[in-house]
């Protein structure tokens, strides 16, 4: 059985998400933003 992540309560699977660079190109692309990018890592 899956179980659903609730990423607006959890620190680890928000870093999970945010670490990935495949879901940080997918965020940008779904909220049309480039986010800001600080010493070569991008921030939303």
């Amino acid at each position: 059985m899956m179980m659903s992540k609730e990423l607006t309560n959890s620190t680890i699977e928000r870093q999970n998400v945010l670490n990935n660079p495949f879901a940080v190109t997918e965020i940008q692309k779904a909220i049309h933003s480039g986010g800001l990018c600080l010493m070569g890592l991008y921030a939303l």
